[in-house]
């Protein structure tokens, strides 16, 4: 549906109609309706009037020019609608009374008849107003969310701030890498176990698709600068059709920059916290001419980790970057828009800790009387070295080995390009289409000397790649006599992602007996190349039934074709000819090139239900498919694609929503509003694939299988006054397994790992002038209830009922924003994890093989016990800017 934003400005004037009315006037509300951007004035409009309280309304229609004119209207509270061709965003009140004359502003989507007027941008950032005229389940987070954040926080902090998120990292900031969850559904990866099919919720920044192309993975810390976001919207379930990426599965997550302004601005930052904690930004934007524009942006964080590395303190170094252009041309029958994005997020990982000492065992599998695994690891003849015990009883609740036994460091980045066009044409008709390539790379680096005998394996240099094109084409339609539209299109998406990996050790005593490796000749290595084609034909047309009703029927056709090629000795030339006796070069992919094609029809259909102006119910149902995932040793690689399939995810939701418009503004000048939405979700999951992997890396078995996840959503966000917002979330999320398969044993009904049972956030933000600026101050807890846990000695969610225990955080924030010569100077001082509270983002019961070695390799520490990453400390962060 192609709706375009236009400014209605009603020049409100309220006249008595009569002496003899005097005891009770009757008033007229008279104004013309135009274009915001190229004042054209708009025809054919329905003008609606409705007293508070009353089910009868009085009607006008604009003429030529846009005018038009209410008479007769007695004393009270109307809510002007406007209607036909013309959809409202939010109903407006106005009040009459006599001898008052008044000017209000009506936000409205007008289509006429032969173009499309538009609005600022092709790419709106999403209201309220526009969530609740959708059957969807979507929520925002906006400027109030994203600024009760710290300067170094990133995407994944955010995100913690929405209802049915869970967010699990080994960091703090936007540079490390997390685990994120949304009502059960992975994304990411960050040091846990056990995760079930990773990859399931798709990630855009401005309608660009972010995930990797084959595996389906997004890493947060590629959005590692809140500055450079106007807000962002999290939608649940598959979506609608047109909106659906490849790997919507679970939800989609989708980020929006901000625009280039009207006017010459300017924006500087600087940070500074704990940790080693440091940040800066700057923004500048500015208008080229009457329809074009441009901003820049950039800024960078640094940081040295809250884990406490023994021997070291806390020196995990991590450092972001994010730069972003855009330049913005709005001519008259639509606009363009191209813009470039540049970021990347590097920070060392540590390494999981026991919740207590673990107990070395032998090779035989007995416990060996008082050896404890100690932070010094194994030497060369295979012995513990003596040392403190590692564990969070003894050595410390944050503490991680020292970087001479364990060091891994991560970087992810992605480089994005993309031009996007919006253009009316004749009819009703427009089209928009985005064309954008991204490049995203990966760097991981790992020197582990934990086990120094037979260590041929000690360093670690993975470098994949991924470069995607893709085009999305999509026509709209709206029938201007009774609002139907029409959505149709189609995408392609074209990607060639590289897994080049090397484990290799140049010392010949530690990799004795194998030949010493090097990077170009490593011990083993895996270099396979995934090119991808995928193609998709959508369609979806909202039917109004009535006043109250609308239905929408939609579809889409998914061709997803995959063509693997084991590149091994492509990658490591130098691997060519060495014998299988020198231990070396061995390649860990072993089998040869396959390819596969899955084709299929995703139906949905939405239902929405105005009972009143402000109070909406709705249902959806949608089907998505996506490739399975690639995991290294998975399918293609490890397992053959003979009878694989794609996975399926079918989910029905039904709700209800709230939202109201209050007159006035907020103090900041965002509007005044009440929003509200509640549903209860079913979503099943067929053809699942959950890699087992136990310590190093090693991958043990795979297991397949189906899973349901159901529960409520919930979300609000409520103004009070001109100072006071009040914003949270609830869920409740039961997720477990139909049928699960591992190694010819069916667990069916075991639940999930790492979904909350129940999580909530809540908080409040206040802001009041005080002398020539405004005070601000924002409190928010973030709460996350018990997750069953994985059970990694078992291969498979624990079924005893172990969980994760819950917790709460609470943050907090104030700040103040003068003006100092004209430009405001703002001071924030920002604290997370407020009264400094010790939990664990993650859990799982080891199989003994993390902290294993020792005489034979084969040797197992703890098999049973609990490994933990601790979640952040208190961290506080001040920061300075100044706009101009």
């Amino acid at each position: 549906m192609k709706k375009l934003l236009v400014l209605a400005l009603l020049f409100v004037g309220i006249a008595l109609n009569g002496a003899a009315l005097s005891a009770a006037p009757l008033g007229t509300i008279h104004g013309r309706i135009v274009a915001s951007r190229a004042d054209r004035n708009l025809a054919g409009a329905i003008v609606k009037a409705r007293l508070r309280g009353s089910a009868a309304a009085i009607v006008a229609t604009t003429g030529k020019n846009g005018s038009f004119r209410l008479r007769s209207l007695r004393p009270g509270t109307y809510v002007l609608t406007v209607d036909g061709r013309f959809q409202e965003l939010s109903p407006y009140t106005v009040a009459i009374v006599g001898g008052m004359t008044k000017t209000v502003r009506l936000k409205v989507l007008a289509v006429v008849s032969h173009i499309i007027i538009k609005g600022h941008s092709v790419r709106p950032l999403p209201t309220y107003s526009k969530v609740f005229r959708t059957a969807q389940t979507q929520v925002l987070l906006s400027k109030t969310q994203i600024a009760s954040q710290g300067a170094l926080a990133g995407s994944a902090q955010l995100l913690q701030t929405a209802p049915g998120v869970l967010v699990s990292s080994y960091g703090s900031t936007g540079a490390a890498k997390s685990m994120i969850t949304v009502r059960g559904f992975k994304q990411g990866w960050a040091n846990q176990a056990g995760i079930v099919d990773n990859g399931m919720i798709g990630v855009t920044l401005n309608g660009v698709f972010l995930n990797n192309p084959q595996t389906g993975q997004w890493q947060a810390d590629e959005i590692p600068d809140l500055s450079i976001l106007d807000g962002m919207a999290v939608e649940y379930g598959p979506g609608s059709p047109v909106t659906r990426t490849f790997d919507s599965i679970g939800g989609t997550l989708n980020f929006y920059t901000q625009l280039p302004k009207d006017a010459p601005h300017l924006h500087l930052s600087g940070a500074s916290g704990s940790y080693g904690g440091s940040a800066f930004h700057v923004d500048f934007s500015a208008p080229l001419s009457k329809h074009l524009g441009f901003i820049i942006s950039h800024g960078r964080t640094f940081t040295q980790g809250y884990r406490n590395i023994i021997g070291s303190g806390t020196t995990a170094p991590g450092s972001t970057y994010a730069s972003f252009g855009e330049i913005v041309d709005k001519f008259e029958h639509g606009s363009l828009d191209v813009f470039g994005y540049s970021a990347s997020g590097t920070e060392m990982r540590p390494n999981l800790i026991p919740l207590s000492p673990l107990q070395n065992y032998d090779g035989n599998g007995n416990p060996i009387a008082g050896s404890y695994v100690t932070a010094n690891g194994f030497d060369l003849n295979g012995n513990p070295i003596p040392g403190a015990t590692y564990s969070q009883q003894t050595s410390g609740f944050y503490s991680a080995l020292p970087l001479n036994v364990w060091q891994k460091t991560d970087s992810n980045s992605t480089r994005l390009l993309a031009a996007d066009l919006e253009l009316g044409l004749k009819n009703g008709w427009s089209l928009s289409n985005i064309l954008a390539y991204r490049h995203g790379d990966r760097l991981h680096q790992k020197n582990f000397n934990w086990d120094q005998a037979n260590n041929n394996q000690r360093f670690e240099y993975n470098n994949p790649f991924s470069n995607a094109l893709s085009e999305k084409l999509t026509f709209h339609h709206v029938n201007a006599h009774n609002g139907d539209a029409l959505d149709i299109g189609s995408e392609l998406f074209g990607s060639l992602y590289n897994t080049r990996n090397a484990f290799y050790n140049p010392d010949p005593v530690q990799s004795a007996p194998s030949a010493p490796s090097t990077i170009l000749q490593p011990t083993v290595f895996r270099n396979n190349n995934f090119q991808q084609k995928n193609f998709t034909f959508f369609g979806q047309y909202l039917m109004r039934l009535g006043n109250r009703w609308k239905f929408t029927p939609g579809f889409r056709y998914v061709s997803l074709a995959t063509n693997f090629l084991n590149s091994g000795f492509e990658g490591f030339p130098q691997c060519n000819g060495v014998p299988s006796s020198a231990g070396i070069c061995s390649n860990k992919t072993k089998l040869g090139d396959s390819g596969t094609v899955f084709a299929g029809i995703e139906p949905s259909a939405e239902l929405q239900f105005l009972a009143n102006p402000n109070v909406a119910i709705y249902a959806n149902f949608g089907r998505a498919l996506r490739s399975p995932q690639t995991s290294p040793g998975g399918p293609y690689q490890g397992i053959p694609v003979a009878g694989l399939s794609p996975e399926t995810g079918t989910n029905q939701e039904v709700g209800v929503k709230y939202f109201r418009r209050f007159a006035g503004r907020m103090i900041d000048g965002s509007p005044r509003e009440a929003f509200l939405t509640a549903s209860f979700f079913d979503e099943r999951v067929r053809d699942q694939y959950i890699p087992i992997v136990i310590g190093a890396g090693v991958k043990v078995a795979s297991a397949s299988g189906s899973s349901r996840y159901s529960g409520l959503t919930l979300a609000f966000d409520r103004t009070f006054g001109r100072s006071i917002e009040l914003f949270g979330g609830l869920s409740t999320t039961h997720a477990y397994f139909d049928s699960y398969d591992y190694l010819g044993t069916n667990y069916s009904g075991l639940p999930v790992t790492q979904v909350p049972k129940f999580a909530y956030n809540i908080g409040v933000a206040a802001q009041e002038r005080a002398g020539t600026g405004v005070v601000t101050g924002r409190l928010w807890e973030n709460f996350t209830g018990p997750q069953a846990m994985w059970n990694n000695l078992l291969g498979q969610p624990d079924p005893n009922g172990l969980q994760i225990p819950s917790y709460g955080v609470m943050n907090a924030s104030i700040g103040y924003e003068t003006a100092s010569v004209g430009k405001p100077i703002g001071f924030t001082l920002s604290v997370n994890n407020l009264f400094n509270k010790q939990y664990n983002s993650f859990e799982y019961v080891t199989s003994g093989a993390y902290f294993g070695g020792g005489i034979g390799q084969s040797n197992l520490a703890g098999p049973g016990a609990i490994l933990a990453e601790p979640g952040a400390p208190r961290e506080v962060q001040f920061t300075v800017s100044i706009r101009d």
